[in-house]
């Protein structure tokens, strides 16, 4: 099979045409090591993740005010931070192997370690770019948006070139300079795809937040219907793994980049002939 060219100057339909090749060429490689490095955070955040709506079902307007629930939410929103951090590492580490055309990308246990030594200082990071972007949307939504645009490399940035986070900054801001409106168009398309997928996870919970509109009061749905939120705790954290989607995605679009701007693709060509001339 032909190895997918990342080195590839994208319009946007051709970035999403792209994207969904890759996953396609590589879903069951990908999708085994997201299976078992990333599904243990994912049962963890199911079991939290169902505590936490069954407590709100039968929660009372005092429990809402209350240390225990602000924690739980705390908790869950803190898990699935990691998840979505894990996600990003497994994802590229495995792009990473792929552009090198390495056969170790095949082995789950070489995608852990890799991922592992990065998941602290990237976890860190995405706590501190989510309160960053959340204080710019809070501030004026213009900032918020146009930020989270000029940004949207900054993971990709940090894994594939391993630079620190306020380089990252710089990087991601330099590569999206005069194609803001270009990456703009591509998330909102990217995540209306995912939107729509995640909706037919989440169609459980949906569900069951409308019988407890139409339930008795003065029943009690976290019992009647434990089994029901249990279930639906764990098939909507499946709608976690359509962030995938996102993270290939933003990864098409970084090369796509460097090949617009700096031509990468054709300097690592340029580069393997001098390492290897042809002889006359």
């Amino acid at each position: 099979m032909e190895l997918f060219d990342f080195f590839k100057a994208r319009k946007i339909s051709e970035t999403i045409n792209a994207t969904f090749t890759f996953i396609r060429q590589e879903f069951e490689a990908m999708g085994k090591s997201i299976l078992f490095i990333v599904g243990p955070l994912m049962l963890v955040s199911a079991i939290v993740s169902d505590s936490f709506i069954g407590d709100q079902f039968s929660a009372t307007p005092e429990f809402l005010l209350s240390a225990d629930y602000w924690a739980s939410i705390g908790i869950l929103s803190f898990v699935q931070l990691a998840i979505y951090a894990l996600l990003i590492l497994v994802i590229n580490n495995y792009i990473l192997l792929y552009i090198k055309n390495d056969d170790s990308r095949y082995n789950v246990l070489t995608i852990f370690r890799m991922s592992a030594q990065g998941f602290g200082k990237l976890l860190g990071i995405t706590i501190v770019f989510t309160i960053f972007i959340v204080i710019a949307f809070m501030v004026f939504f213009i900032p918020g948006v146009y930020f989270s645009v000029s940004l949207s490399l900054l993971y990709t940035v940090i894994i594939h070139e391993k630079i620190t986070m306020g380089n990252a900054f710089i990087r991601s801001a330099y590569l999206i300079r005069d194609y803001w409106w270009f990456t703009f168009g591509l998330l909102i398309l990217i995540w209306i795809i995912v939107y729509v997928l995640q909706m037919v996870f989440q169609a459980p919970i949906l569900i069951m937040s409308f019988i407890y509109e139409f339930h008795d009061a003065g029943q009690n749905i976290a019992v009647n219907y434990g089994w029901w939120i249990s279930v639906s705790s764990v098939i909507s954290q499946l709608s976690y793994l359509f962030y995938g989607i996102f993270v290939v995605a933003t990864t098409v679009h970084y090369y796509s980049q460097r090949e617009k701007k700096e031509a990468a693709g054709l300097a690592q060509k340029i580069e393997a002939l001098d390492d290897n001339p042809v002889m006359e």
